[in-house]
């Protein structure tokens, strides 16, 4: 039951972000929390960084394995997060993935973009995200990311 529930779940869900709803709907919620809804449509009004560094893969193969905490600490050097209750976020800065778990790489490709104002992070912040990443060169069948669904019911697990 859970199962025929979930995946007209996320058939409606599929057919959500195809014909625009969830875009729609992701304004409704931007503005209910005092959001400004024109960045939305015109994402050029954010604040641009300065410096926009391309992150090159080191070998050819595929993305094994991306340790979220180190990537998110890599934006925060780059100053898209506070090291400390006083840090300053900077609203440009972050980092762009362009390459996930299981995706096949080239060396030289961009694997992501660091946007930043800090010239003076771009190395550190880099060898940590670098130090981030596991690379290996066989092919391999990436794990779904949602395992089981927890109902008032119980749990089933897709895995």
């Amino acid at each position: 039951m859970v199962l025929s529930l979930t995946k007209k779940l996320v058939k409606k869900l599929k057919l959500t972000f195809k014909n625009g709803k969830a875009f729609e709907y992701f304004k409704v919620f931007l503005a209910a929390q005092g959001g400004n809804v024109d960045v939305v449509d015109n994402p050029e009004k954010l604040p641009q960084a300065t410096i926009l560094h391309d992150v090159k893969a080191p070998q050819d193969g595929f993305v094994k394995d991306i340790k979220s905490d180190e990537v998110g600490i890599s934006a925060m050097m780059l100053g898209a997060g506070r090291e400390s209750l006083d840090s300053e976020i900077d609203l440009a800065a972050g980092i762009m993935l362009t390459k996930k778990v299981g995706d096949p790489i080239k060396k030289g490709e961009t694997i992501a973009v660091f946007h930043t104002n800090r010239q003076n992070a771009l190395e550190s912040a880099e060898k940590r995200f670098m130090d981030a990443y596991t690379f290996t060169t066989e092919a391999f069948d990436v794990e779904p990311l949602i395992k089981a669904v927890v109902t008032k019911d119980g749990v089933e697990k897709f895995v």
